[in-house]
C-alpha cells in the first residue's frame, strides 16, 4: 500500500514596512504638527498667565489685610540699614515729599509721621567736635564713642562685668596645689613667651593661654609639678586654635617640649582642660591685651585731628611703639602671680598710666576709672616700670611673613626672669613706697645678669629644686 506523502508547507513571515511618503505629504504633515504645537503653546501660556494673575491678586489681598504699621516699621528698618550719608542729608526733603503725598492714603500719612520721629542711621551718634578735634563723651556709654555695630553702654558694661580678680592668689595656689610654687609658674610663662615668639603667635594668644592656665588651676586640686609643662603647652595649643588663622600643628607643640610631652599627652590634656572649664574657653574674661588695645584706641580717638569721623574709631590709629611700651610692662606683670590680685582692666589702665605720658591728662575719660581705683595697682607696678625704663625702649621686631601693620601684635620675649627678680628686689627695698610722680629713670647699679639659655627651659620644674 502506498503511503501518501504530506506536502511540506512553509510559513513566510512578512515584515510590515512603511511606504515612503511623498514630498507633498511630508510637508503637509509638518504643517499640521507645527500648527498643533503652536496652539498648545498658546493655551499653556494663557493658563500660566491666569495662574499668575490669581497669585498676584492673592498677594494684593494679603497685603491689604496686613496692618499698615507693620509695613511701615519694616520699611523704616530697611531704610535705616541702607541709607548712607547722602541720604541722611536729604532726609528733611524726604519728609516734606512724604507729607505732600498724604492724599494717596492713610499709609502715606503714617509713613510721614514715622519719618519725623526716626532719624537716619548716619545721624545716630553724631556729636559736636571739641577743641583740637577731641570729642567729649557724655559718660552714658563709658569712654567708648558711638559705634555702628554695638551699643557702647552695653558693650562697656559687659567688658567690665568680666573683670575678675583674686584676694590672695599665692595662698590660693599653695592651698590647692602644694607641690607647685609661684616661681614654677614664672618659669612656665617665660618659656611660653619664647614659644610664641618662635611660632609668631599673637599677643592675644599668649594672654588667653595665661587665662586658661590660671582658671584650670583654680578648678583643679593637687596638680603635680611634673604635669605643669603639659598643662601650659596644651593651653597654648587651645588658644592658638581659637585666635590664630594658621595655628601650629600639635606635633610642633609636642616638639618644643623636648620629649616631655607627646601628641597623645597634649590631646588627653586638652580634653581634660575643656571639661574642667565647662568649655568656656574664650570670651570668659577680657584679657589685658584687649584692654590695652581699647585704651590706646580711645586715647588716640580723643587726640585725633579735626575732621576725623567717629566711624573711623573701628580702625587702629594708635602708635605701635607706644603700645609696645605698655604691653611690655604687662608682660612682666603676668610673670608675677600677685598680678592676679588686680582685674585685667585695672592692670591695663595702670600700665597705660605709667608708660604713656600723654594719656595721664585724660586718664579717667580714657579708662573710665578714677585715680583712686588704680592707685594700689600703680604702686604695685611701679618697680616693674622702673626696671623697664632702665633698659630703654624696645625696638619693634620684624617677622618674616607678617605685615608691618601687625608686627606689634606678635608676642615677643622682651622680658626676662632677671628683670622680674630686679623688680621684686626694688619692691622689697621700699623704693616704690612714695607716691608715683611719673616715669622716673633710676640709676640701678646692682642688677642681676640675664639668665642662661638653659635656664629658660622647664628643667627646674621636673627636678626637685626650684630656680
Amino acid at each position: 500500500m502506498e503511503v501518501p506523502t504530506r506536502r511540506r508547507t512553509t510559513t513566510r513571515v512578512v515584515l510590515s514596512r512603511r511606504r515612503p511618503r511623498s514630498t507633498s505629504e511630508e510637508q503637509s504633515r509638518k504643517k499640521r504638527h507645527t500648527g498643533q504645537a503652536k496652539k498648545e503653546n498658546v493655551l499653556a501660556l494663557s493658563l500660566r498667565h491666569q495662574q499668575t494673575s490669581v497669585k498676584m491678586q492673592d498677594v494684593r489681598i494679603g497685603l491689604q489685610r496686613i496692618p499698615p504699621t507693620s509695613l511701615l516699621v519694616s520699611a523704616a528698618t530697611t531704610a535705616k540699614e541702607n541709607v548712607g550719608s547722602v541720604a541722611g542729608k536729604a532726609w528733611s526733603s524726604q519728609q516734606t515729599s512724604a507729607a505732600g503725598q498724604s492724599s494717596e492714603g492713610p499709609a502715606a500719612e503714617a509713613a510721614s509721621e514715622l519719618m519725623e520721629v526716626t532719624p537716619p542711621a548716619s545721624q545716630l551718634g553724631e556729636e559736636e567736635e571739641g577743641e583740637g578735634g577731641g570729642r567729649e563723651t557724655s559718660g552714658a556709654g563709658g569712654p567708648l564713642p558711638q559705634l555702628s555695630w554695638a551699643n557702647p553702654r552695653e558693650l562697656w558694661t559687659e567688658m567690665r562685668a568680666k573683670d575678675v580678680c583674686q584676694t590672695a592668689p599665692e595662698e590660693e595656689l599653695q592651698s590647692r596645689h602644694p607641690g607647685i610654687l609661684p616661681t614654677m609658674r614664672t618659669i612656665l610663662f617665660d618659656w611660653l613667651m619664647e614659644v610664641c615668639e618662635e611660632y609668631k603667635l599673637h599677643r592675644e594668644t599668649y594672654y588667653l593661654t595665661v587665662d586658661l592656665h590660671d582658671r584650670f588651676l583654680d578648678s583643679w586640686r593637687e596638680i603635680q609639678k611634673e604635669h605643669l609643662q603639659a598643662i601650659g603647652i596644651t593651653c597654648l595649643f587651645i588658644a592658638s586654635k581659637i585666635e590664630e588663622i594658621y595655628p601650629p600643628k600639635v606635633t610642633e607643640f609636642a616638639f618644643v617640649t623636648d620629649g616631655a610631652c607627646c601628641v597623645a599627652d597634649i590631646l588627653d590634656m586638652e580634653l581634660l582642660i575643656c571639661k574642667a572649664l565647662n568649655w568656656r574657653l574664650n570670651h570668659y574674661i577680657v584679657t589685658v591685651n584687649t584692654w590695652a588695645n581699647a585704651y590706646m584706641q580711645i586715647s588716640s580717638h580723643r587726640l585725633r585731628p579735626p575732621g576725623v569721623k567717629t566711624r573711623e574709631f573701628e580702625y587702629p590709629a594708635y602708635s605701635p611703639l607706644e603700645f609696645i611700651r605698655v604691653i611690655q610692662l604687662l608682660d612682666m606683670c603676668t610673670l608675677d602671680l600677685s598680678s592676679r590680685t588686680f582685674g585685667t582692666s585695672v592692670l591695663a589702665a595702670s600700665a597705660l598710666y605709667l608708660a604713656s605720658e600723654r594719656s595721664r591728662q585724660h586718664f579717667t575719660a580714657i579708662t573710665g576709672l578714677l585715680l583712686e581705683e588704680v592707685n594700689d595697682c600703680v604702686q604695685w607696678m611701679y618697680p616693674f616700670a622702673l626696671v623697664i625704663s632702665r633698659d630703654g625702649p624696645v625696638a619693634q621686631r620684624a617677622f618674616p611673613g607678617v605685615t608691618p601693620q601687625d608686627l606689634h601684635n606678635i608676642q615677643t620675649h622682651s622680658v626676662t626672669i632677671a628683670m622680674l627678680d630686679d623688680a621684686l628686689e626694688l619692691r622689697h627695698s621700699q623704693l616704690s613706697a612714695a607716691a608715683v610722680p611719673g616715669m622716673v629713670h633710676p640709676d640701678c647699679s646692682v642688677l642681676l645678669t640675664p639668665p642662661r639659655s638653659e635656664r629658660r627651659c622647664l628643667a627646674p620644674i621636673n627636678a626637685s629644686s626650684t630656680y
